[in-house]
């Protein structure tokens, strides 16, 4: 597997002795998407429905109902014929065995966050079938200024235990709208927040949605999908984009940051797995070729 450190899936905790740490008891709250806002999942069940539709003393308690910004969903973003065929063409590419019990495949740059240092010289751009996905998006008045300079698919399955933990997206180099296509089966993204203790926000997800994260939901809360929450197979599709021009990235590296908009505008590009794998075998064969 391709897990490292504290990270895990099924197939290496099947190796270690250790036992795996358990988390203490989470309060639940459920993201309703037409008033924007997190409810208690008790009180949501009680209720039978949002307190949004519901006039009483709980509906103004933070500890049942508090709003969440930065959290945007559009249902069914693709058809289901859109969808086979993307992850026909996505499986068509190498899958690299990633952490936590998750496949990637990437297109973009490579960074090293900690030194702050970007290198493009594996980025050939965009795959083709993101032209069609990008187009869209643009449509849309929130996204008509998205510039998407990295395409990364995850493959998740529950053989694999397959998650990500929490986190939040580097803040350096990637910019405020993090957009993700949901393919395949429903999940749950979770959100998590440092200053509201011992509590989890499920924002569900169904299949052929696009999730876009932003704002506070981006800044403030950490994002996660848990093990439990992959029934069947799910890919996911998300697009970043750089910082704005006037963030240090942009400002220290201006004509490097320009190159690399450039190559994403390009439909044509190979995944990194598949380039380096392609540069491996150029590699043996002029290596057996000195031989001769």
């Amino acid at each position: 597997c391709g897990c490292k450190g504290i990270r895990s899936c099924l197939k290496c905790e099947g190796l270690k002795t250790e036992s795996i740490p358990q988390k203490s008891p989470e309060i639940v709250f459920i993201y309703c998407n037409d008033c924007r806002q997190a409810v208690r999942i008790d009180f949501y069940e009680n209720n039978s429905k949002c307190p949004h539709k519901v006039e009483n003393e709980h509906t103004n308690d933070p500890s049942n109902v508090f709003p969440i910004d930065g959290i945007y969903l559009i249902a069914d973003f693709i058809d289901e014929k859109e969808e086979t065929e993307l992850v026909n063409e996505i499986d068509q590419d190498l899958w690299i065995p990633s952490q936590s019990g998750r496949l990637k495949q990437d297109f973009g740059v490579k960074v090293n966050f900690k030194k702050q240092i970007v290198k493009y010289n594996m980025f050939t751009g965009m795959p083709s079938y993101a032209q069609m996905l990008i187009e869209r998006i643009k449509k849309n008045r929130f996204f008509q200024d998205f510039q998407a300079v990295e395409l990364c698919n995850l493959d998740y399955v529950n053989e694999r235990g397959s998650s990500i933990d929490p986190h939040i997206d580097n803040t350096w180099i990637w910019g405020e709208r993090l957009v993700t296509l949901n393919l395949l089966s429903d999940t749950i993204i979770c959100l998590t927040n440092n200053e509201i203790k011992n509590s989890i926000v499920y924002i569900p997800l169904p299949r052929r949605w696009l999730f876009t994260l932003y704002s506070d939901a981006r800044y403030d809360y950490m994002h996660s999908i848990q093990r439990q929450h992959i029934q069947s197979r799910r890919v996911a599709i998300t697009l970043r984009e750089f910082v704005n021009n006037n963030e240090k990235l942009y400002i220290e590296n201006t004509n490097l940051c320009e190159k690399i908009i450039e190559i994403s505008k390009r439909f044509t590009g190979l995944s990194v797995g598949r380039l380096e794998e392609q540069i491996k075998q150029y590699q043996h064969q002029t290596n057996d070729i000195e031989r001769m």
